[in-house]
């Protein structure tokens, strides 16, 4: 594919261009997915949360969230739980630079059940929560969200597909 321009770099919580947005779809994914035809559909979730199946609340104040299993991120580390609570922790951190923390602020916390259930909690009632998670982190990296403008990752993204990062030749081109 060819670009107007290069990414600032590879990070989807703290990018703002829409190119680095393009290229980041190509290694991040989300808890939830819109189709064209506008329907919320999962992707590393099990199932859309909704009051039928249990997964939200009477209340819409808790959210939860039952994720696939067997997914793993491109060094093959499991994909679970504590990759939501990291993206969550590092979305909110005051010092990590996120560039939207819209809905997050929201939330009162997100923790495991289990290695495959998250569950949210909100102080008020967030109408567009399945729109939230779409690109997660990994957590098993020991990444400080506090240093998030300064990670690695930014220009060396670990994903869970549909593609692989290989190379980044700065003004030059990116290999996938």
């Amino acid at each position: 594919m060819g670009f107007y321009q290069e990414p600032e770099l590879l990070n989807p919580l703290i990018s703002t261009q829409t190119v680095a947005g393009i290229v980041e779809d190509l290694f991040y994914r989300g808890l939830i997915v819109t189709t064209p035809e506008g329907e919320y559909v999962p992707d590393l979730a099990a199932e859309v949360p909704t009051i039928e199946n249990g997964g939200v609340s009477e209340d819409g104040l808790t959210v939860t969230y039952k994720l696939k299993e067997g997914i793993l991120w491109e060094d093959d580390d499991p994909f679970d739980c504590q990759d939501v609570v990291f993206t969550f922790e590092a979305i909110t951190h005051p010092e990590s630079g996120a560039v939207s923390t819209t809905g997050y602020e929201d939330m009162t916390s997100v923790t495991c059940a289990d290695d495959y259930t998250v569950v949210v909690e909100y102080e008020t009632f967030y109408a567009p929560y399945l729109a939230l998670f779409g690109s997660l982190l990994p957590s098993h990296l020991g990444l400080e969200p506090a240093d998030m403008q300064n990670w690695d990752l930014n220009r060396n993204p670990i994903g869970t597909g549909p593609f692989k990062f290989s190379e980044w030749v700065s003004g030059d081109h990116m290999t996938v």
